[in-house]
């Protein structure tokens, strides 16, 4: 950007854009805003550069615009304030985004809790002349022309950064807070209330100060007085207020509600419509409507007739085509399609790269048994840094674990319809070296927030709800040596660790009982682990039915047959990554489909390999899943499945659990049977609320559990085991007291009783 000379407003406009500034057209060679409530249309679309190109032409100025969630600049009229600051505080200002004006200086920072705090700030008396642009205020950007004929430029083209606390502490000290008169008869808005809206549908113009939009005429008597031109709406955002300063107008003693009825009024009388907008919230309705100003109620006492202009309208040519010799607009393009790509702007059907002919496997290998397939489950920046590690590791632990580490970091779907978190076992003996990769894992990618990692295994379900946050999702992953002590923790009857782990694989957030109520926490959980496991028997222990209905297929695993000789790991550098949300095309999906076939096994696993490619795609750059992308989450994921052949949950080992897998199947077996038949059980025809077609979905509990001889086998264990069913979202119980008949010394009579049936609502394993 030169920013020795005036630039076009496209130029400037772009060039801030990308600096994450909204910006606003001003009058050349001036300081005012051109549109009319410019604070709410400051904007950063390439679609609004170019509406105000055509609106306005394109030797304008060019204003940015401070907003709460963004950047707020320091504008010193005072060129030696810096150095004052530097004296005073002991402190050295960071270097930051600086641009010069025709006075001194403006210093671009961006927001913190403490500069939000601060607000507005304004000083004017020598030596400290400053402003304090916090909200929807506006600095004149580089490039533009200062009345005087001065040209605005860059001073220290670097990055905009955090102001440090005591410079905002200074600021605060020595600058005067923004003063925010609410007028009289103020009252709260509808959460629905648009501000721009209503003015727009009176045809209302004008420009704000503060929280003071102040009209180009007096919306009363349709003109600007003489005596005083301060007129016009109060919105900070929550109330809405109204106030006209001219003494001698009938506006100066009328409330905001007044105004909107008396221009309702007149609306209706030139035989247009009345704004049907919200406006009031349910607290404050009626409150500030005078029955004189209701919209049947002409008013007379109105200065005159003369209605607020319409203002200009300008449109923008739908079919223009941009070409190589149409440079006007090569900037704009240019941000276009990098909005795009950091997914600020939707994708266009023509963005996405062509549909590929097929996904097939490019190594003409067919790969068996549970050795890591190679080169071809790898894909971009992951895959190499896999294959760059310093020490050769095997890659059927390693890249798993790069995996788990990297399904930490930001990475979005732009649909947030695939998730990314991950579940990584690693799979191996005793001192095999498993802990040993993850480490290198862990030192290869560059994971930010301190608590992003947790190295305490979580015992209970509340255990890993003080790990997770009670109030937005956070990245957390469990850095775990030892997943036993885990799955140990899952396996105690009645324990919700299983069940929360389930629920947080799939989702953000879960609730559970504490001593204080139930709480609900947040978090985008994965876990990384080591599992001490010779073969499939000792995976099959470990994931007993008590401990993981559902969990183990969300696992995936790393398996390596060997161990690994440790030594340090020297010249490796952590990776970092610039991440932009990743397109999903359609086609992926039908590929999805296609390669699920008729195989039950691969339906889950499907969900396994589409977050492999989202968060490979993510790190690799790419703007959406490419073709070979999503192939190797296929090889990778078809390894998955030879694993999952010899690594199963299976018998447990305990006698609870033993029991909970013999209840268990003893009601499958009973709901199978009564599905194929369509058969139902005496007395389920009394229970309420049940179509008489699904009445084969209960089964009677305690007749089924009797005709294996369990309550004799297991005596007590059959009604913990029921109510961890339960718990657990197994079961579900239809206790429903119905009069049955029944037999007593041969005398027929009625009693009411509990039906015992229950209905199974999902799988184990």
């Amino acid at each position: 950007m030169d920013t020795q000379s005036a630039l076009p407003f496209n130029k400037i406009a772009v060039s801030m854009v990308k600096r994450g500034l909204p910006v606003i057209p001003v009058e050349a060679k001036g300081k005012k805003p051109l549109p009319y409530a410019w604070q709410t249309k400051a904007s950063k679309k390439p679609d609004d550069i170019l509406y105000w190109m055509a609106a306005y032409g394109n030797d304008i100025n060019c204003g940015c615009v401070a907003t709460l969630d963004g950047q707020w600049m320091l504008d010193a009229d005072n060129p030696d304030l810096w150095t004052l600051i530097e004296q005073e505080t002991g402190h050295t200002l960071p270097r930051t985004f600086t641009t010069v004006s025709s006075k001194g200086e403006h210093k671009y920072w961006k927001q913190t809790p403490a500069s939000r705090a601060m607000g507005n700030r304004k000083a004017h008396t020598a030596p400290y002349e400053f402003d304090a642009q916090v909200d929807r205020r506006q600095v004149i950007a580089p490039g533009s022309t200062h009345p005087s004929g001065f040209i605005y430029a860059v001073a220290d083209d670097c990055e905009i950064v955090e102001a440090p606390d005591w410079l905002v502490e200074w600021v605060t000290v020595h600058g005067a807070k923004e003063k925010v008169a609410c007028p009289k008869g103020c009252a709260t808005v509808h959460e629905d209330f648009d501000f721009e809206d209503t003015m727009e549908h009176f045809d209302i113009s004008g420009d704000w100060d503060g929280d003071w939009f102040i009209t180009d005429v007096c919306p009363i008597s349709s003109h600007k007085h003489e005596q005083s031109v301060r007129t016009g709406f109060f919105y900070d955002g929550k109330v809405f207020g109204f106030h006209c300063f001219a003494g001698g107008c009938n506006g100066s003693n009328m409330s905001a509600g007044q105004v909107i009825a008396f221009l309702n009024a007149i609306q209706i009388e030139k035989g247009g419509e009345p704004y049907r907008g919200a406006i009031w919230s349910a607290a404050d309705d009626g409150k500030t409507l005078d029955p004189k100003w209701n919209i049947d109620c002409l008013d007379d006492e109105r200065e005159d007739n003369v209605a607020v202009a319409d203002p200009v309208e300008f449109k923008l040519n739908d079919n223009r085509k941009v070409t190589d010799a149409d440079p006007l607009y090569d900037d704009i393009d240019q941000l276009i399609m990098e909005q795009k790509r950091d997914g600020e702007l939707p994708l266009a059907p023509e963005d996405y790269l062509p549909v590929p002919a097929q996904v097939a496997i490019t190594d003409l290998e067919t790969h068996t048994g549970l050795d890591f397939p190679g080169q071809c489950a790898l894909y971009g920046r992951l895959g190499q840094i896999a294959n760059d590690c310093p020490v050769k590791l095997p890659l059927g632990w390693l890249y798993p674990s790069i995996l788990s580490m990297a399904s930490t970091l930001d990475i979005e779907d732009r649909d947030n319809f695939v998730r990314k978190n991950m579940y990584v076992a690693l799979l191996g003996d005793v001192g095999t070296g498993k802990s040993y990769c993850m480490t290198a894992a862990r030192k290869s990618i560059f994971v930010p927030g301190e608590d992003t990692i947790v190295e305490d295994a979580p015992g209970s379900h509340s255990g890993l709800m003080n790990q997770l946050s009670e109030t937005e999702p956070v990245n957390r992953l469990l850095f775990i040596d030892e997943l036993k002590s885990v799955l140990n923790a899952c396996a105690i009857m009645g324990s919700n660790l299983p069940n929360m782990l389930c629920k947080l694989w799939g989702n953000d957030s879960d609730g559970g009982s504490v001593k204080k109520g139930r709480q609900l926490v947040y978090g985008k959980l994965s876990i990384l682990g080591g599992l001490a496991c010779k073969d499939g028997s000792d995976f099959a222990k470990l994931f007993g039915a008590t401990t993981v209905f559902g969990l183990a297929d969300r696992f995936l695993l790393g398996y390596y047959p060997g161990y690994v000789k440790a030594r340090p790991i020297r010249g490796l550098v952590q990776a970092h990554f610039d991440l932009k949300p990743v397109a999903i095309p359609d086609w992926v999906w039908d590929a999805k489909d296609e390669w699920i076939g008729d195989d039950a096994v691969r339906r889950r696993l499907s969900e396994h390999a589409l977050r492999v490619a989202l968060v490979t795609a993510a790190c690799n750059g790419d703007a959406e899943i490419t073709a070979p992308c999503l192939e190797a989450a296929f090889r990778f994921t078809e390894w998955q499945q030879r694993l999952r052949g010899t690594f199963k949950p299976g018998l447990a080992e305990t006698k609870e659990s033993e029991c909970y897998e013999a209840v268990y199947t003893a009601l499958k077996e009973r709901y199978d049977y009564q599905k194929q038949h369509k058969s139902h059980h005496k007395g389920t025809d009394l229970i309420t609320g049940i179509e008489k077609d699904s009445l084969w979905m209960l089964l009677h509990f305690r007749d089924t559990v009797n005709n294996k001889s369990y309550y004799r086998k297991y005596s007590g264990l059959i009604d913990r085991v029921k109510k961890s069913m339960v718990d657990n979202g197994i079961i579900e119980v239809f206790e429903e007291e119905v009069e049955v008949e029944s037999n007593d010394n041969s005398k027929s009579k009625t009693k009411r009783s509990k039906t015992p049936f229950v209905k199974l609502k999902t799988t184990i394993l």
